[in-house]
């Protein structure tokens, strides 16, 4: 009888317990997370701000990657898009981590830096926008690791976060 009384007010509390969070809610949606009326977006190559070359592809790249696998977004001319997404870069930072007895890397650190902003271009207004993201990866240079292929890693980082912040703040 006394185990019968225990299971009978444990399954009173859990069921108190589902009912609570039930009423509460957890913060999930199945709602968009992007504005619907935005079907299209013009993404043209971003700027690129530092001393370093090449990279505004890399980063444009993998923006437009990261639109297309994570958003119902269209990639289109500027002509035919109902936005435009742009953006630089604004800032890559190495920093060496671990040294070897001679003052060599081992271990490198790249940090990169960008802005972006995205406009509703049927009227001007501004989207989302965001300054100052950043990214950042570590280049084994003991493994033989390209400076590039470290980069690019961070750039698909910061592509990512880019891509959020084009969310709707809840």
């Amino acid at each position: 009888m006394l185990l019968s009384h225990t299971r009978c007010r444990d399954a009173a509390l859990l069921a108190g317990l589902f009912l609570c969070l039930a009423a509460t809610g957890c913060g999930y949606s199945m709602k968009p997370l992007l504005r619907e009326d935005i079907k299209t977006v013009y993404v043209p190559v971003f700027d690129n701000q530092t001393f370093r070359r090449f990279h505004e592809a890399t980063l444009t790249q993998a923006v437009v990657d990261e639109i297309k696998q994570k958003t119902h977004l269209r990639i289109v001319p500027k002509g035919s898009a109902d936005s435009i997404l742009t953006g630089e870069i604004t800032d890559i930072r190495p920093t060496v981590l671990v040294e070897d007895a001679e003052n060599e890397a081992l271990l490198t650190q790249f940090v990169v830096y960008g802005n972006f902003q995205w406009i509703d271009q049927r009227n001007g207004r501004m989207i989302a926008k965001a300054d100052n993201l950043s990214a950042s990866t570590i280049r084994r240079v003991s493994r033989g690791e390209p400076e590039n292929e470290a980069l690019r890693r961070a750039f698909k980082e910061l592509a990512r976060r880019i891509v959020q912040h084009m969310e709707k703040d809840w």
